[in-house]
């Protein structure tokens, strides 16, 4: 090999370890946080400053991405049978059966593993009575995440992803 072309490898070689050290960074950085555990995130919930925002099951939108606003008012933590249940700001509820890895950012709320999640809620803008009822579920059943609703179900196009965490709240 002559000297240009060991100049040439030498190049191509630095520029792979700076760009491979770079996405490595940006992953690692995009999402700083802050790990609470269930009892404390319930015991101390009013303590702690967490963001409204848009919700998010296993990288599923809840309606359009950025387009609607949640505030959680209210924690409980049924320790018997490991069900974290989050109340929201217009009578929005949902539960986490067996979740665990809770993060807050500084945007974002995150638990990333649960096995089944159930959002419920009114039809916004009617009264809230059983027949304006509405439920969104999702399970992790090992290998993909099962979807079911009786909100518009023939409409619905459900991408869930199971690398994704399994419940965020975003903000803006």
């Amino acid at each position: 090999m002559n000297l240009i072309t060991i100049i040439i490898i030498g190049i191509i070689l630095l520029g792979g370890i700076v760009f491979f050290a770079t996405q490595v960074e940006k992953k690692t950085s995009t999402f700083q946080s802050v790990k609470i555990p269930l009892d404390i995130f319930e015991k101390e919930f009013g303590k702690i400053e967490i963001n409204g925002g848009t919700l998010r099951f296993w990288g599923n939108w809840f309606g359009k991405p950025m387009d609607n606003y949640h505030e959680i008012i209210n924690v409980e933590l049924d320790k018997t049978n490991n069900i974290l249940i989050l109340n929201l700001n217009d009578g929005e509820k949902v539960k986490l059966w067996n979740p665990s890895d809770l993060e807050i950012g500084q945007k974002e709320l995150r638990i990333k593993k649960a096995d089944k999640i159930l959002l419920e809620w009114h039809l916004y803008g009617e009264n809230k009575t059983e027949e304006n009822l509405r439920f969104e579920s999702y399970r992790n059943n090992g290998i993909s995440i099962e979807f079911e609703t009786n909100f518009m179900p023939d409409k619905r196009n459900v991408e869930c992803h199971k690398s994704e965490p399994a419940l965020s709240i975003i903000g803006y």
